[in-house]
């Protein structure tokens, strides 16, 4: 008689959905330890947002009468839709920040020209320190 299992196993220890998660462990791990750390963040926000996807599949399979594969489409829907709402409220914050920036370093100056702050081009631009290589000995020992 032979008798089958339904995991396949590596050793009488460990199965091969072990094997994995202590491949996902050293993985974390290792890039914990790397200068590549910063990436660990998006790891996180992305089970954070499976997380949320997966509450709000649940709270839709138990609310309504639908199969499972269109519980999550319905809540990655959802989701796609606040994201959405997020996004068009970033680009419109941005285009507000960045006109007034955009006024705010245009300057006149005393002649009534405008110029952009920080840029040292003018229509009537006179140094006020020439450059010392310009001038001839007679001058310096006046």
């Amino acid at each position: 008689m032979i008798m089958t299992t339904s995991l396949a196993q590596i050793s009488p220890l460990m199965t091969w959905s072990s094997f994995g998660y202590l491949l996902l462990t050293i993985g974390i791990i290792a890039m914990l330890l790397s200068p590549y750390r910063y990436l660990i963040a998006y790891l996180l926000a992305g089970m954070v947002y499976w997380f949320i996807i997966d509450a709000i599949q649940s709270v839709l399979l138990y609310l309504f009468a639908v199969d499972h594969w269109q519980s999550y489409i319905y809540s990655l829907a959802i989701t796609w839709i606040f994201l959405g709402i997020w996004f068009i409220y970033r680009l419109h914050k941005r285009s507000h920040i960045s006109n007034s920036n955009a006024q705010s370093t245009l300057i006149k100056n005393k002649y009534g020209e405008t110029y952009i702050e920080h840029t040292p081009v003018y229509t009537n631009y006179q140094p006020r320190f020439p450059n010392p290589n310009s001038f001839n000995q007679k001058q310096l020992h006046k």
